[in-house]
């Protein structure tokens, strides 16, 4: 945002005169004609210059168009913020969600269906159930397993992600 006020001052400037000062010096070497007082004496020449500008509505212009180059930047600037927001809080979301379910999943569901598991194998075993439920059970089971991988995947895709939002490393004890 500074570059663009200074280019709204320069702007501003340049509707403005302008004054330059010099000084010049010459040096002329040895004299050619001694008879003559200033012959061989090296000048000094004072210069005064001043530049009115003659076109005050090209100068407006210029002051406008570095206004609205400066709002335009400053509207990309909020633009790319407010992006940037809304996916983190989105990955954030999506984060949190992975990490609880792979907590559901693990403590709650995985043991549960294990449990089940070994409740119908047993009952197979004693003659009570036919095969095709201890399969349907063993495929439960393992289907349980496999979303809890998948859910694992997905966690580490959004902890990446964060980080890259973020721009830092993030801690893996957090994960």
């Amino acid at each position: 945002m500074e570059s663009t006020d200074s280019v709204i001052k320069l702007a501003k400037k340049e509707s403005l005169p302008s004054f330059t000062l010099g000084i010049d010096y010459i040096f002329t070497g040895d004299a050619i004609n001694p008879s003559l007082s200033e012959s061989g004496k090296d000048p000094f020449i004072a210069t005064i210059s001043m530049n009115i500008p003659l076109w005050r509505g090209k100068n407006k212009s210029r002051v406008e168009a570095a206004r609205a180059h400066k709002q335009a930047a400053a509207s990309n600037y909020q633009s790319m913020k407010n992006t940037l927001t809304a996916r983190l809080q989105t990955v954030l979301y999506a984060f949190r969600e992975s990490k609880r379910k792979i907590y559901l999943y693990s403590n709650s569901l995985i043991p549960r269906m294990h449990q089940a598991y070994e409740v119908t194998r047993t009952a197979f075993e004693a003659g009570e159930v036919d095969f095709p439920e201890l399969i349907d059970s063993q495929r439960t089971l393992l289907e349980m397993q496999l979303m809890l991988e998948r859910e694992k995947a997905n966690f580490n895709q959004h902890f990446a992600e964060l980080e890259l939002l973020t721009g830092r490393g993030l801690p893996k004890g957090e994960n």
